[in-house]
């Protein structure tokens, strides 16, 4: 019983360091819990979003003038796991349930720019 309610509070807490830590509300565009790092600033002339009877694929660019492409993937690479993600630790691969997210650098030192690649998979 008091395992339960350590575990209980454990979660509880983590939750609320989750929370506190996105409360800035900027989130990538079309996920409502994937934040955007601060720093980042999305190129929606190079977005590609669509549709599909099994879900919806987002892809478009961000660039930052104050990060590399390094600091951008370690944020993500840590940030996602505590969101349920499972990444890979070689690149920034990651999958939650039927959800696909992939962060591909396209210029590595500053000003960065890296490009997302999201598949939302709907519920069957």
């Amino acid at each position: 019983m008091i395992r339960l309610v350590f575990f209980s509070a454990s979660v509880c807490l983590t939750a609320l360091f989750n929370v506190s830590s996105h409360a800035n509300g900027i989130f990538i565009p079309g996920t409502p819990d994937i934040p955007l790092m601060s720093g980042l600033e999305i190129d929606i002339t190079d977005d590609m979003n669509f549709d599909t009877p099994v879900g919806q694929v987002l892809t478009f660019e961000a660039q930052s003038s104050v990060l590399t492409s390094h600091q951008i993937a370690s944020y993500y690479r840590q940030i996602l796991p505590s969101l349920g993600w499972t990444c890979q630790t070689e690149n920034i691969s990651c999958q939650r349930d039927t959800d696909t997210f992939v962060l591909t650098p396209i210029q590595t030192k500053k000003p960065a720019v890296v490009r997302f690649e999201i598949t939302q998979t709907n519920a069957q």
